[in-house]
């Protein structure tokens, strides 16, 4: 499979890449998998540009960093809930894994993971609650828990949680779909914070360290209705959470 990247001048990793195998995992590895991806990379192909992947929108329980503010009850404001009045809704508050039900309050759906989570065959877990797609609250940008805003925890560890974490093979992110569905001013700020970091870790690095953003919202109706909720999870996530 390497050797059908070579000759390439930037190659992109999706998440995806080896789900088979870090989807099995207890805990999910997806965040070190994708790091030893890009040193792969590198030693084959050092003078290729090796970029990840990044959902501006989803929170996705298999990158370690998510994983563990979801784990932790003091984070909850980050993510979005579920409805208080919503009694039944499209994608459950419970899934079974194997043997287990686990549950959680924040909104969350299984269409990521796919057939992963599906009978009979069950992957590795996240911890105490359902391996699933949670969505960012974008109105908590500024919200502090334990000293750290939540833009601030986004951009350092979320965002930069590879490449910006003393992996030198990393150059940069392709940041898919941002939080259109958020007031401008809220995009905006948040456009040109991480714009700001990218620069400062690029600085620090003494390379270049870039991001793509890519718009296209799979949900959206043909007059886009932003209504129909954030791309690729359930269209009826906006009614489940009230």
């Amino acid at each position: 499979m390497v050797s059908e990247l070579k000759g390439w001048g930037i190659v992109q990793i999706d998440w995806s890449n080896f789900k088979d195998v870090w989807s099995r995992a207890s805990p999910m590895n997806c965040t070190q998998m994708l790091d030893e991806q890009a040193s792969i990379l590198a030693n084959a192909y050092p003078q290729q540009k090796v970029w990840l992947y990044r959902n501006a929108i989803i929170a996705e329980s298999w990158f370690e960093p998510v994983r563990a503010k979801l784990a932790d009850p003091a984070y909850a404001s980050w993510f979005m809930p579920y409805g208080k009045h919503v009694s039944k809704p499209h994608s459950p508050r419970c899934n079974k894994e194997g043997n287990t039900t686990k549950c959680s309050d924040l909104w969350h759906d299984e269409i990521g993971l796919g057939s992963c989570t599906g009978q009979p065959y069950t992957c590795g877990s996240v911890g105490d609650f359902p391996a699933a797609e949670y969505i960012f609250d974008p109105r908590s940008m500024n919200v502090s828990v334990n000293g750290k805003t939540m833009i601030q925890w986004y951009i350092e560890d979320y965002v930069l949680m590879n490449g910006g974490k003393g992996n030198p093979n990393v150059h940069g992110y392709f940041f898919v779909r941002q939080p259109a569905c958020s007031p401008p001013p809220l995009s905006l700020s948040l456009s040109l914070s991480l714009s700001l970091s990218l620069a400062e870790e690029s600085r620090r690095r003494d390379t270049g360290l870039g991001v793509v953003q890519d718009d296209h919202w799979d949900n959206f109706t043909a007059a886009d209705d932003y209504s129909v909720g954030p791309s690729e999870v359930d269209p009826n996530a906006v009614s489940d959470m009230g």
